[in-house]
């Protein structure tokens, strides 16, 4: 059983980094013109409607990585310590932080938010930027950059 969540894990981070590459390759606006000098690649046909269906596919897949796989845990809900716990709300937080950035986005495209106001304010910019960098801190704070157990400091003193 282990392996199989082993290699559910190891192919959904792969479907995410291609997203991640795709999106970058197939830039949203102004970035596909060879006579600019800051032309990232020349692509014809739908290279915003491909980019901003991978962005919204990666960042789904970001918002489900930081709610369910980085709030799992082997110890049940009363064993844990309270570091995990204030980790696992930083997490939900984050992951609140991403899918509001989608559903403003998704209002932008819809019409709901006016059109003059949300290209004026580069609101999809913003709002990827918003949801990526929140994210980043969810993976900071996964990685116990920010909250580390104590038991986990005490046994890496110890061996020290």
């Amino acid at each position: 059983m282990y392996r199989e969540v082993k290699q559910q894990k190891i192919l959904y981070l792969y479907v995410c980094g291609n997203l991640c590459v795709i999106v970058v390759f197939y830039p949203s606006d102004g970035y596909c013109d060879t006579l600019k000098a800051y032309s990232i690649t020349f692509i014809e046909g739908n290279a915003r409607e491909t980019h901003l269906i991978s962005a919204a596919l990666f960042l789904i897949l970001l918002a489900y990585m930081s709610f369910l796989l980085f709030t799992k845990s082997n110890k049940l809900k009363g064993h844990r310590g309270q570091k995990k716990v204030i980790r696992n709300r930083i997490f939900r937080a984050c992951t609140g932080l991403v899918v509001l950035s989608l559903i403003i986005i998704l209002l932008g495209f819809t019409g709901v938010i006016n059109e003059d106001f949300y290209n004026a304010n580069q609101l999809t910019f913003w709002m990827e930027t918003a949801a990526v960098e929140s994210f980043g801190f969810a993976w900071l704070n996964k990685g116990e950059a920010i909250f580390i157990d104590e038991t986990k400091h005490i046994t890496k003193n110890a061996i020290e």
